[in-house]
């Protein structure tokens, strides 16, 4: 009997070495899964605000270059309103003139510029990010 109370004791203590290890082995690989999950989250957080800045940037070029054109076309409106007070001086028409058929230009380059944007999402089973390219001003 005593001897089967030693190999008992031995039992139990060889199953609770072989639980420490199986839980220390088990803990470090969930750490390293959880590392590489988090890396992997980073970079996909990371190309997505890359994306995504160079789209609004490109857009705000555009928005920028618009704005440019309607303040010089308001210009332009009001240098032609004070002129229909004046008297007819043909060098100030000709000037108007010369400028709205420079704004005509940058509108039509404006207008036939293909503006490109971006639909986002998150495909959860594949863990990536999707882009969608579009333009929203093809005509």
């Amino acid at each position: 009997m005593p001897n089967l109370k030693d190999k008992i004791e031995n039992e139990i203590i060889e199953i609770d070495k072989l639980y420490e290890k199986v839980e220390k082995e088990i803990t470090e690989y969930f750490k390293r899964k959880h590392e590489e999950l988090i890396k992997k989250e980073k970079d996909i957080k990371d190309n997505l605000q890359n994306e995504v800045t160079k789209t609004k940037e490109k857009l705000e070029e555009y928005l920028s270059f618009s704005n440019k054109i309607i303040k010089n076309i308001e210009r332009i409106n009001k240098g032609i309103k004070t002129l229909e007070k004046e008297e007819k001086n043909m060098i100030k028409i000709l000037t108007y003139v010369s400028k709205i058929n420079k704004n005509e230009k940058e509108m039509k380059k404006l207008y036939d510029t293909c503006m490109r944007n971006i639909k986002i999402s998150f495909e959860e089973k594949e863990n990536k990010v999707k882009y969608e390219e579009y333009f929203f001003n093809y005509l």
